[in-house]
């Protein structure tokens, strides 16, 4: 976690660092390949994505990305490209929220984004 508070700092983990790769998310994982926390990586910097908090948030969210992963293919069989691009990543960012059980509550997403 404290690499992870030093890559969410200004002038940390930055997309431009990483020529000839442009990464879209950053996913924390445990010793168990369980989910602990992701991030949106942007030009500006790092942004965590807040862990969903309880099974009916996490019900939500799926639901969203799925509906938003539909539309992305409804855009791509009507040859917009960019649109699907742009709404399966935001169903990726919402998939981000979707962190371990074990790990909702530990994660303090205020606190790593004022790191």
């Amino acid at each position: 976690m404290a690499s992870a508070m030093r890559r969410g700092r200004p002038g940390g983990l930055r997309a431009e660092y990483l020529p000839g790769y442009t990464p879209n998310l950053l996913a924390l994982q445990d010793h168990q390949q369980r989910l602990c926390l992701a991030g949106q990586i942007t030009p500006a910097g790092l942004i965590w994505c807040a862990p969903v908090a309880s099974e009916a948030e996490a019900k939500r969210v799926v639901h969203e990305a799925c509906r938003l992963r539909g539309q992305a293919m409804v855009a791509q069989d009507r040859d917009e490209r960019d649109t699907a691009r742009d709404l399966r990543f935001h169903a990726a960012a919402l998939d981000a929220r979707l962190v371990d059980p074990a790990w909702r509550g530990i994660v303090q997403i205020e606190a790593l984004q004022a790191a």
